[in-house]
């Protein structure tokens, strides 16, 4: 489950799905973006005004993670953007 809250209009957005229902490369560039979500940096400082924050939650692997978006890594942000459509 990927979800994006805040920003200027404070509109959210959720998106759940099964890594199996993803396409191959998909599939892929996520499975490596959730066993690497134990390096991301959570230690991010003060929060931005109106920044989007982001939720990444998974069962397997297991991952928890609320990052705010200047914290959120480019290759993770890009696959992000494409689940929420956008």
């Amino acid at each position: 489950t990927v979800t994006r809250t805040g920003g200027f209009a404070g509109v959210s957005r959720e998106r759940t799905v099964a890594l199996a229902s993803l396409p191959d490369h998909e599939r892929a560039a996520w499975t490596t973006a959730l066993r690497q979500a134990d390096g991301l940096d959570l230690d991010t400082g003060a929060p931005w005004p109106d920044a989007f924050c982001y939720g990444i939650t998974c069962t397997h692997p297991e991952v928890d993670v609320q990052l705010p978006e200047h914290a959120l890594p480019d290759a993770l942000r890009r696959l992000v953007e494409r689940l929420l459509g956008g």
